[in-house]
């Protein structure tokens, strides 16, 4: 699997953030 580009880390910490706050997905 490659490591994810920049862009893809910041959306995957940008839903790992909100499934934190709301204890779902989004």
């Amino acid at each position: 699997m490659k490591p994810l580009t920049a862009r893809q880390q910041q959306i995957f910490d940008l839903i790992k953030a909100h499934i934190e706050e709301t204890g779902m997905p989004p």
